[in-house]
């Protein structure tokens, strides 16, 4: 019989992740309760780095409109590190597939360090190992916990907005429970017609 005072190298693993996670999103002042207010300003005024660490856009608005033509969009804000973050790419995944041509999924990853070619790098191995089939940029926690509290979001990863073409924001989801997908999916369907 196995002691259960004693921690298995995975469970210590989890354990861990879990508790950088909380660490990390409590050093960003982003709080835990699950609420997002939809008083967004605007998503414009924060940059993006690509997937190499390099400054490619000036914005995620314009992140956006290097995709193509003007449709709505689901700007998922996630990490590496968070765990959450990897059960909603499935879900996001789906939602790409099912809306093709008709809505834009994007990623949008904090950094967890200042050490950018290696957070970088450890986010494109988190997105491949979930599959993300949807363009993803970066972006720094600092910047991220910025965006968040500026905006009046008072929230954990995973954020998911779902903006029109005008980049007004129609709706604010934390995780993707089948409630979240059920409001999202129906305001997508109303912003697509």
């Amino acid at each position: 019989m196995s002691n259960p005072s004693v921690v298995g190298g995975s469970t210590r693993r989890k354990l861990l992740e879990v508790g950088l996670a909380t660490l990390i999103t409590a050093i960003l002042g982003i709080g835990a309760n699950g609420n997002a207010s939809a008083s967004l300003k605007t998503l414009d005024n924060y940059s993006v780095l690509d997937l190499k660490g390099k400054p490619r856009y000036g914005g995620i608005q314009d992140y956006i409109k290097a995709q193509g033509s003007p449709k709505p969009a689901i700007v998922a804000l996630g990490a590496y590190w968070c765990l959450p973050c990897g059960d909603d790419i499935a879900i996001l995944n789906e939602i790409s597939a099912q809306y093709s041509g008709k809505l834009y999924v994007v990623g949008v990853n904090s950094l967890h360090s200042d050490k950018i070619k290696e957070d970088a790098k450890k986010t494109v191995q988190w997105l491949t190992e979930f599959s993300a089939q949807y363009p993803s940029v970066l972006m720094s926690g600092n910047e991220m916990g910025r965006l968040l509290r500026e905006n009046g979001l008072d929230s954990h990863l995973p954020v998911n907005f779902l903006i029109d073409k005008e980049y007004r924001i129609h709706l604010v989801e934390n995780y993707l429970d089948s409630a979240a997908q059920a409001r999202l999916r129906e305001k997508i369907n109303i912003l697509i017609k």
